[in-house]
């Protein structure tokens, strides 16, 4: 992956309450990090130590309404952009298990699903034509 011309974000329903936001963002970013490995950066050794990588380029998480994150994905999906989308739906976010998710998801149609959030990666301009105008999560002040 080359992080100076690609560009990957996270967008996230803004009306989520704060704990199932950060549940959508992990699991979105478990995703793009499971197919896109390379953006992990290797271990750093401290002066006595050493930590974890961390990713080698920026990964902004952005806000939006369900319908938003809706017409993102579609448009994301049914473009040239060459877009690798991960969609993370309110069904997966609902279930307790994984065998649950796979039951319902399985009599679900696609476009029926509600989204908690989105990944995307791709070319930075076909990324930022979707997301560019998006303000950084949290939009707004939750209630």
């Amino acid at each position: 992956m080359n992080t100076e011309q690609q560009k990957t974000v996270i967008v996230i329903d803004q009306y989520l309450p704060t704990g199932l936001a950060v549940n959508a963002a992990s699991i979105v970013a478990a995703m793009i990090i499971t197919a896109f490995p390379a953006f992990m950066g290797p271990s750093v050794k401290t002066a006595d130590s050493e930590l974890p990588g961390v990713v080698l380029a920026p990964l902004p998480v952005l806000a939006g309404n369900g319908n938003l994150l809706r017409s993102v994905w579609d448009r994301a999906t049914q473009s040239d952009f060459r877009i690798a989308t991960f969609p993370f739906t309110r069904l997966a976010q609902g279930c307790k298990t994984y065998d649950e998710y796979i039951s319902k998801l399985s009599t679900t149609i696609t476009h029926d699903l509600e989204l908690s959030a989105i990944g995307l990666c791709g070319p930075r301009r076909a990324v930022n034509s979707l997301t560019g105008d998006l303000p950084l999560y949290p939009a707004q002040e939750k209630k």
